[in-house]
């Protein structure tokens, strides 16, 4: 993917604009969170940061995130790859796969060098734009989602594997109380916490 192109996300990558446990955000190399609100004015945009790794990698992230925001929502006549919400919203207009049951919404991802962006987007009719980015380390999240797509592995205490999943399978738990339900286990199944993918 080129820098500052946009696609839509993938199936496995849906379930990363959502919150983590610290785990997985420790694996994917995750670095912060960028929420947006722009309204139909062009000074109209606020942002608000929240980190987790500190330093400057993560002032780095945050200023190429704001970055991100202000090229999404208002374009770059120099033609930076991202270009405004008109010729945005024709762009998810266009591609069928990305017409959700909320048809003002959109997720997609760009990459720029070491990192990575997953966007989730909200239009209001409005004008209002709601963006919220979450910022990885490109190559971390890169691997944790090959990873995934191989399985959720099971272990023991000791640590031994006992069986693998699908990512997104389905798992009978019987609680101490005699009561049992199925869950989903894996990366890509919102409101759960993750167990580590791969091997």
């Amino acid at each position: 993917m080129k820098e500052n192109e946009l696609r839509l996300l993938r199936k496995g990558e849906k379930a990363y604009c959502l919150d983590q446990s610290p785990r997985i955000r420790e694996k994917t190399g995750f670095l912060g969170r960028l929420e947006a609100k722009a309204g139909s004015g062009p000074d109209g945009l606020r942002t608000w940061w929240k980190g987790c790794a500190g330093g400057g990698k993560e002032e780095a992230c945050r200023q190429e995130a704001e970055r991100l925001a202000d090229l999404l929502l208002y374009g770059d006549p120099g033609g930076d790859g991202i270009a405004g919400r008109e010729l945005l919203a024709g762009w998810c207009f266009v591609r069928k796969e990305d017409r959700r049951v909320d048809p003002h919404r959109y997720r997609f991802r760009t990459d720029t060098g070491k990192h990575a962006y997953l966007m989730d987007l909200r239009q209001f009719a409005s004008g209002l734009y709601l963006l919220d980015c979450r910022c990885y380390e490109k190559a971390l999240l890169d691997r944790h989602l090959r990873l995934a797509a191989r399985g959720i592995r099971f272990t023991d205490a000791s640590g031994r594997e006992r069986f693998v999943l699908p990512d997104g399978g389905r798992i009978r738990v019987a609680f101490p109380t005699g009561a049992s339900g199925q869950r989903s286990a894996g990366t890509s199944t919102p409101g759960t916490r993750r167990s580590a993918p791969g091997r």
